[in-house]
């Protein structure tokens, strides 16, 4: 059995990361679904294969809101925290029930579904340029508080070159769509893909704080877009936004 752990959101100065794990015993399977890196998929078939996987893999999401990543990012790296949300989908695809590592702040939401059949290998997509020392983070957290350990592979690319890292990429990815969806909604104007680059983000958070005075609370403070943004020496135009 494998189990690939990948995540979405890392980089957006709105919205939350979220990270997916998915157990499967046969990659082949997953690739005559179509699986592969979410990144190369069409939104619909992006969810297509969502609702496929969602329903026949044993499979974990992590959700760490934007609240959770600004106050663990005033203690550790962003490394550092993916390293503690990695881990506790480890742990509790292993365990067979949700767990949150103690060093993750109470609003992270983990959600597990499916049977547990085991796993034999771990496979991770790094978050690091060392995926070695990456990879051994991660361990070391798991044994921390589950001792029979599984090995754990770590690699730059592991959701292009391993469907079951693709899968949990594809979970990741449309579970972090919705949430984006729904913020749009909550906040009744389109907020776009939460990501710095995107135009249709940077204009919402601009007239946002024009507006309140204020940061949504859905964005992450301790960006570096959001810090110019608040700064007394913030302009008065979006283009020097």
């Amino acid at each position: 059995m494998l189990l690939g752990i990948d995540e979405a959101g890392r980089g957006p100065v709105l919205g939350p990361m979220v990270i997916g794990g998915l157990v499967s015993n046969d990659e082949e399977v997953l690739r005559e679904l179509g699986v592969r890196d979410s990144k190369l998929l069409t939104p619909i078939r992006r969810e297509a294969l969502y609702r496929e996987l969602e329903g026949s893999f044993y499979h974990c999401l992590l959700i760490v809101p934007a609240s959770a990543i600004d106050l663990s990012r005033s203690i550790m790296t962003l490394n550092d925290l993916e390293v503690l949300c990695f881990s506790s989908v480890v742990l509790s695809i292993l365990m067979g029930r949700a767990f949150r590592h103690p060093s993750l702040p109470e609003d992270v939401d983990i959600k597990l579904k499916g049977e547990n059949i085991g796993v034999d290998l771990i496979i991770l997509d790094a978050a690091d340029v060392n995926e070695k020392r990456y990879g051994e983070m991660v361990s070391r957290e798991v044994s921390r508080f589950y001792e029979d350990g599984r090995e754990i592979q770590s690699m730059h690319k592991a959701d292009r070159d391993h469907p079951v890292v693709g899968a949990a990429s594809i979970i990741a990815k449309v579970i972090r769509d919705r949430i984006m969806v729904e913020i749009s909604k909550g906040v009744g104007e389109d907020v776009g893909s939460g990501y710095p680059g995107d135009m249709t983000t940077r204009e919402f958070l601009f007239s946002y704080y024009r507006r309140n005075g204020t940061l949504p609370s859905f964005a992450r403070s301790s960006w570096d877009t959001c810090r110019k943004l608040t700064s007394a020496r913030a302009q008065r135009t979006l283009g020097d936004f």
